[in-house]
């Protein structure tokens, strides 16, 4: 009768190394494929990789308020912030608008607005949220504007504030011939 290899505690750890292949794992603790197979579907390493499964899941559920913590802050901060694009501006309302969900589904539980978030709600909050229609007039296109300036000293240049859109050329720029103007030779 053939007795199975003992999985030592360098063999499973070879075993949870995904960058390691079965050869790989034979040949560095002198095993057949048969035998590792043996190992792998033996009792002990079974019971081993359910107890690690189990771990995972119980550090999960502690770290589960953390994390939630750490999410809604997350989203005040984006939520909070000044949009500097139209862009930046739909992140912002998404993240308040998932912010003031969970925190109206806490209330609703009867909590303070301060409870403990289930799996995945603060992406599924970002997720369900639809986009805005385009904005016209709004606080995202004002924070576009930037004062307009120019080559002249600091006394001379202008403080009006302007879009983004390209600079227009000076006077002195303007008067300059175009290279498409020149006479033909």
């Amino acid at each position: 009768m053939h007795t199975t290899p003992p999985l030592t505690d360098a063999l499973f750890a070879d075993l949870l190394d995904p960058s390691k292949s079965a050869f790989d794992i034979c040949h560095e603790h002198s095993l057949t494929l048969a035998e590792l197979r043996a190992i792998t579907t033996g009792d002990e390493f079974t019971e081993l990789i359910a107890a690690l499964h189990d771990i995972a899941q119980a550090r999960e559920e502690a770290q589960r308020p953390e994390l939630h913590r750490i999410a809604r802050e997350s989203l005040a901060l984006i939520a909070n912030q000044e949009p500097t694009s139209n862009t930046h501006a739909e992140t912002v309302r998404r993240a308040a608008g998932a912010l003031l969900r969970l925190k109206s589904s806490a209330i609703a539980e009867g909590g303070s607005g301060t409870h403990s978030v289930t799996e995945g709600e603060v992406e599924e909050a970002a997720m369900t949220e639809k986009p805005s229609e385009p904005q016209t007039s709004t606080r995202a296109e004002t924070a576009n504007t930037t004062p307009a300036t120019t080559n002249q000293p600091n006394s001379l240049k202008s403080t009006t504030p302007h879009t983004t859109s390209p600079p227009q050329p000076t006077a002195a720029l303007s008067s300059a011939p175009s290279p498409t103007s020149a006479p033909a030779a």
